[in-house]
């Protein structure tokens, strides 16, 4: 079946119309035939089989002597019948790609066609064969009363068969259009999982050039004031950390326990360029290590407390990472301690947009980050739904 798209306007919405029929319709329809249609083939011939089997019936059980002219003329009418019932049947399909107001005329227009043409097709098949014989079939019967017979008889046949056609392949074909759907929204669904992952592998790997910058520029800072073996080792410790980060998966979640061992290797690299002046105490209770979250979600904040802390000023400042559990939420803070004589800069750069993207994309409002500046530093608090790892 050929379609085009008009133009047309049908409840406000374009609608398909129908154009001229492929002629090569037939063909295809018997050629592309899956499952459910070589069963309605198979239920088309058997109904066949039925009706001539019944229609013989009387010639062998009353008749004194088998009519085998008759049988015959029988035998070829149910042939003939099931190659327009295959007709029919090519038709059935061909229409319901239609719409239904325009395919139900075309199925009902077929069944009619074909009725009247196999009631004159069984006037002549039996008027052939008995007229080779010399005698006359249902004499006293007019040939116009044996047509309205033959009508009635055919065109309830072609009805049931249509039917039959027509609910099955439309069942058929819904049930395909269906699966293309579930297929298509898996699919999608897929598609949108990988940009999901992409998304957050980006924000991680942002992370990097952001950190990479701030250490390089500590090593630039130490080769300028003579401090050679300090930036040696400040290189060799950024090379662990890179080696180790690098290597782990962008997406996969981690435990408490292996992000603060993230967060002693960066650390180790900083402690080098401050040497005493940076204190840092841990208040992660041991019950609360396992606890899962996003991997390098806290490095960024204690990058941030040791850039606004000890670097921009002279004392010794006092950064404490705690945790917490607040009902289902595991709660992180993050807070440099600068003392009363100092007054805390504001951080809203890349690594805390970076951190903030990345909790709503995982936990969406189920998570959030939380910066307050004061007087004596700048805390940062994280909370993210409770998770035990592995569970």
């Amino acid at each position: 079946m050929t379609t085009k798209v008009a133009s047309g306007k049908a409840g406000g919405s374009d609608h398909l119309v129908a154009a001229t029929p492929d002629p090569g319709f037939l063909k295809r329809a018997l050629l592309s035939l899956g499952g459910e249609r070589k069963q309605i083939l198979l239920l088309i011939s058997i109904t066949w089989l039925v009706c001539s089997t019944l229609f013989t019936l009387p010639f062998i059980t009353f008749a004194q002597q088998i009519d085998w002219p008759a049988m015959l003329a029988h035998a070829i009418v149910g042939a003939v019948g099931l190659l327009a019932s295959v007709v029919l049947f090519a038709a059935v399909i061909w229409a319901t790609g239609f719409r239904r107001r325009h395919a139900i005329p075309i199925v009902f227009s077929a069944a009619i066609a074909l009725s009247v043409a196999m009631s004159f097709a069984d006037l002549a098949i039996f008027d052939m064969i008995d007229s080779r014989l010399g005698r006359e079939f249902q004499p006293g019967v007019s040939d116009l009363t044996r047509w309205f017979g033959n009508f009635a008889i055919f065109i309830s046949q072609f009805a049931v068969i249509a039917a039959m056609t027509w609910s099955l392949e439309v069942f058929s074909r819904n049930r395909r259009q269906e699966a293309e759907i579930q297929a298509a929204r898996l699919a999608a669904a897929r598609a949108q999982g990988a940009a999901h992952a992409a998304n957050l592998a980006a924000l991680r790997y942002q992370l990097n050039p952001h950190f990479l910058f701030n250490t390089l520029n500590s090593i630039s800072s130490l080769v300028v004031t003579g401090r050679n073996k300090l930036a040696e080792q400040m290189l060799s410790q950024l090379s662990d950390f890179l080696r180790v980060t690098l290597a782990s998966d962008p997406n996969a979640a981690q435990t408490l326990e292996q992000e603060l061992e993230t967060i002693e290797s960066y650390l180790n690299i900083e402690r080098i360029r401050f040497g005493d002046r940076m204190a840092v105490e841990y208040k992660c209770p041991p019950e609360l290590r396992d606890s899962e979250m996003p991997s390098f979600i806290l490095q960024p904040l204690i990058e941030n407390a040791v850039k606004h802390g000890v670097s921009e000023h002279a004392g010794s400042v006092e950064i404490m990472i705690e945790a917490t559990l607040e009902g289902e939420h595991l709660v992180m803070l993050v807070d440099n301690s600068i003392g009363t004589e100092h007054r805390a800069q504001s951080g809203t750069g890349v690594g805390l947009r970076n951190v903030a993207d990345r909790l709503q994309a995982l936990y969406g409002t189920g998570a959030s980050l939380e910066t307050i500046r004061r007087e004596t530093g700048f805390l940062s608090i994280v909370r993210l739904p409770y998770r035990v790892a592995g569970q």
